[in-house]
């Protein structure tokens, strides 16, 4: 932290400079001075650009990491939620098999963007980077947990330790055919997730699609138990918050998709049921899980 706000100051002080230098050039016309004007214009465009990045990483680091800065060693988060995750999340087979249902929206994205660079978020042990590998989809992956990447770049993955955010924010804009994300926008602070959204969009080539998954409040079951179950999950979103919020950062129409469907709390295959149970019963066995599908336009 330390050497992050000293190095923010002497960015301060050289734009301060510059500055001043620029003024100075202004006083005389010569072509070699109007050429370092303008070289001196670019770099300070630069530094801004630098500093604004810096001060995203000074955030999050005073927001989340300065616990663990400051008490290094004692404990580990990422061998934490790896263990949790291998405990909780179910086997390798498991996830790829729920995970196939987004295939086609990917096949459509790079048939409409002629791109098969495509980017998942949060990617974990690497699952769904397997499945898209396997149809010959260039697929890579972002997260912020090294023992998770560790085991993804060991299984052959194209994968990097980063923040989702600043990961967007040096994108060019229309270079992926599409993003994913499954079970992390639960993770993240409101103000962090639309603006993640709106990068999104800007990363995104006409006709890409956005993948979100996320688990469902919907379900008594969820939102009563299991959502609180992971420590790190912060608040459950709706699905019409996430369907606008992401429709508002840019997307036009997207699609709500229930998924995880259980089948052993439904009681309607008994019959017609009274009106209270009714509600009750449509609570427990609607999707456990839902997915937002946008496509850029």
């Amino acid at each position: 932290m330390k050497r992050i706000r000293s190095f923010l100051s002497r960015i301060k002080r050289y734009a301060a400079s510059t500055a001043k230098l620029d003024k100075i050039d202004e006083k005389n016309p010569s072509e070699e001075l109007s050429v370092l004007r303008r070289q001196n214009r670019r770099y300070r465009s630069e530094i801004l650009k630098l500093q604004k990045r810096l001060n995203f990483l000074q955030n999050r680091i005073e927001k989340k990491g300065g616990y663990f800065l400051e008490n290094k060693g004692k404990v580990s988060v990422d061998d934490f939620y790896y263990a949790f995750e291998e405990s909780f999340r179910g086997s390798r087979d498991l996830v790829k098999n729920r995970l196939q249902m987004y295939i086609p929206f990917v096949e459509k994205a790079i048939e409409q963007t002629s791109r098969k660079d495509f980017l998942d978020m949060g990617c974990g042990r690497g699952e769904w980077l397997e499945i898209l590998r396997d149809k010959g989809i260039l697929a890579r992956g972002i997260d912020s947990n090294i023992r998770m990447i560790k085991e993804a770049v060991e299984k052959g993955f194209i994968v990097e330790q980063s923040d989702a955010l600043e990961y967007m924010l040096n994108l060019p804009d229309n270079s992926l055919s599409g993003v994913s994300g499954f079970h992390i926008v639960e993770h993240l602070p409101f103000k962090d997730l639309l603006e993640l959204l709106a990068e999104i969009h800007r990363v995104i080539a006409p006709g890409g699609v956005l993948i979100l998954e996320t688990p469902n409040p919907e379900n008594f079951n969820v939102v009563t138990f299991n959502f609180f179950v992971d420590p790190t999950h912060i608040r459950p979103l709706p699905p019409p918050a996430l369907n606008f919020m992401v429709e508002h950062t840019g997307f036009k129409k997207p699609e709500c998709i229930r998924v995880s469907i259980p089948t052993h709390h439904d009681l309607s295959a008994v019959g017609p049921l009274p009106g209270a149970v009714k509600i009750l019963n449509d609570r427990l066995s609607v999707g456990e899980d839902y997915a937002i599908i946008a496509f850029k336009e």
